[in-house]
C-alpha cells in the first residue's frame, strides 16, 4: 500500500496551474513487448493494443544523455510511431517555464529525485494511478521504495519509476581489515550499526590506521537528517522548524571531537590517500565517484581495484539519486507515450542496461535476475555488488518530499561547515537558517525570527 500523507496541496503547489489544461485519452491500454525483447509487463492489459497500427510523435524531454541510446529499441516495436528524445540544457527550468507558459512542451519528461517534490504534486503532469493507465497494476513489479518516491503527497502517482539511486556506503577493503580485523561486508554492518556507534568507534580507528570513518563530520549530520525519514517542512502548518537540525548538528559535532574532520574538503584526496575508510553514494558511485576520481594508471589498468567493497549504511541506507518517467497533461497522444513510458521502464534489456552503461540500479525487479547481476565485481574484490544493492534496496529509506524541502536543504547546507568547524554556534546557525528560508522561500518558520 502507499505510504503517503493525505492532506490538501492546494498551498504546496509553486508552478503556475494555468497552463496544464488537457483531457486524458482514453483509449485501451497496451503492454510493451515484442519477440525480441521480453517485458515485465506483457500479458497484463486487458485489451491488447497491436503495435504496428500505433501511431503519432512522442517528444521526450531529458536531462540524461543516455536516455536517446535507451530508446532506440522502442520504435523497433512501434515502427509508426516517430520518437524524439531531447536532451534538454537546463532541464528543469525549462520544463518549469513550458508548464507555465504552456508553450512548446513535450509529451514524455525524465524526472531527476531532486525534482520529485516539485513535479510529483505538479497538476502539469498526469495522475498515472488513475483512468486510463491505471500504473498501480505494475506495482509489485517494482522496488517498492522507489515506486513509492513517484507519488504526490496526497497519493497520487505521477512519475513511474526508472531508476532509483541506491544509497549504499563503500568503503576500503585493506582499512577494514587494519581496524576491525574483517573486510565482510555483513561482518562490518554488524560492527557498524548506526552513527552513533561510528562516532564511538572513530578514536579507536584512527589510532590503529590514521584514518577517520567518514570523509568528514558533516557526512554523519546529512545522514542523521535524511534517517530521520521525515520532511524538513511540516506540511500540515505549512512550517519549517529549523530545530530539527539541531541533533543531527549535535551527532555531527560529536563526531568532531571524537577526532573526525569537520568537513569532506578533501574527498578525492582522501579516498585516493585513504585517510578515510567509507562513504555514503548511489549505486552509481562506483563508476561515476570512485573510479572517476581514482582514474586508471599508465596501462589503463584501473587504480585501486580490489581495494573496495560495498556494505548498508550504519543507521540505514538513504537513496542517493534516481530518476523517473511522467507524462505532460497536455500531450495530444498520452496513448503513446503510455507506451513508451512502460518500454523503458518495464523493458528488462533496457532496465538491466542502466546498471550496466549508466551505473544506475534498475527499478524493474525483474532485471535484477538477470546473468549480468549474478557476475563478480572485480573493482570490488569479486563481490557480487550488484546483488548487494539489491538485498540493501529492501531497507532503504524514503522520504515522501515536498515542493520546498530541496530549496530548504541548500540553505541548511550552508551553515553546517561553520559550525562543525567551531565558527558559529548551533543556536545562531538554527536562527539563521530560519531566517534565510522565512526570507528566501517566504513560507512559516520555527524559531520564528
Amino acid at each position: 500500500m502507499k505510504k503517503t500523507v493525505n492532506i490538501i496541496l492546494s498551498a504546496l503547489l509553486v508552478l503556475s496551474l494555468s497552463a496544464c489544461s488537457g483531457q486524458t485519452d482514453s483509449s485501451s491500454q497496451a503492454d510493451a513487448g515484442s519477440s525480441e525483447s521480453s517485458t515485465a509487463a506483457s500479458g497484463t492489459s486487458s485489451e491488447a493494443t497491436d503495435p504496428t497500427q500505433m501511431s503519432g510523435t512522442v517528444t521526450v524531454w531529458t536531462y540524461d544523455s543516455m536516455i536517446p541510446e535507451f530508446s532506440e529499441g522502442f520504435t523497433d516495436v512501434y515502427p509508426n510511431i516517430e520518437l524524439d528524445v531531447q536532451v534538454v540544457p537546463s532541464f528543469t527550468t525549462k520544463l518549469t517555464q513550458a508548464l507555465t507558459t504552456g508553450v512548446n512542451l513535450p509529451d514524455v519528461v525524465t524526472i531527476e529525485s531532486t525534482d520529485y517534490g516539485t513535479f510529483t504534486n505538479h497538476p502539469g503532469l498526469e495522475v498515472l494511478s488513475q483512468e486510463p493507465y491505471n500504473a498501480e497494476q505494475y506495482e509489485d513489479l517494482f522496488i517498492d521504495f522507489w515506486w513509492q518516491a513517484g507519488y504526490s503527497l496526497n497519493g497520487e502517482l505521477r512519475i513511474m519509476p526508472n531508476a532509483p539511486g541506491m544509497g549504499c556506503t563503500y568503503y576500503r577493503r585493506d582499512l577494514a581489515i587494519e581496524g576491525f580485523g574483517t573486510d565482510d561486508d555483513t561482518e562490518l554492518e554488524q560492527l557498524l550499526p548506526d552513527l552513533e556507534t561510528v562516532i564511538e568507534l572513530q578514536p579507536e580507528f584512527k589510532e590503529k590506521t590514521g584514518a577517520d570513518l567518514m570523509p568528514g563530520a558533516d557526512y554523519v549530520y546529512q545522514l542523521a537528517v535524511k534517517q530521520t525519514g521525515n520532511t524538513l517542512l511540516d506540511v500540515e502548518t505549512m512550517t519549517f522548524d529549523a530545530n530539527v537540525l539541531r541533533e543531527p548538528l549535535e551527532l555531527a559535532l560529536k563526531a568532531v571531537e571524537a577526532g573526525m574532520a569537520p568537513t569532506s574538503e578533501t574527498f578525492a584526496d582522501g579516498m585516493k590517500n585513504g585517510t578515510w575508510f567509507m562513504y555514503n553514494d548511489g549505486s552509481w558511485g562506483e563508476l561515476y565517484t570512485l573510479k572517476a576520481i581514482l582514474g586508471t594508471d599508465e596501462n589503463g589498468n584501473q587504480n585501486q581495484e580490489g581495494l573496495w567493497g560495498v556494505m548498508s549504511t550504519p543507521g540505514g541506507n538513504v537513496n542517493k539519486g534516481g530518476n523517473g518517467y511522467a507524462i505532460i497533461s497536455s500531450s495530444p497522444n498520452k496513448e503513446a507515450s503510455w507506451e513508451y513510458i512502460k518500454y523503458m521502464t518495464m523493458t528488462v534489456e533496457v532496465q538491466e542496461s542502466l546498471l550496466e552503461k549508466a551505473g544506475s540500479y534498475p527499478g524493474l525487479i525483474e532485471a535484477q535476475s538477470t546473468p549480468y547481476f549474478q557476475e563478480e565485481d572485480p573493482f570490488f574484490n569479486n563481490q557480487k555488488a550488484r546483488l548487494k544493492y539489491g538485498e540493501l534496496a529492501e531497507d532503504v529509506i524514503i522520504i515522501p518530499i515536498t515542493p520546498y524541502d530541496y530549496s530548504i536543504e541548500l540553505i541548511c547546507n550552508k551553515y553546517v561547515g561553520p559550525v562543525l568547524q567551531g565558527t558559529m554556534s548551533i543556536d545562531d546557525a538554527i536562527n539563521e537558517i530560519a531566517a534565510e528560508v522565512k526570507r528566501e522561500i517566504q513560507i512559516n518558520v520555527i524559531p520564528d525570527v
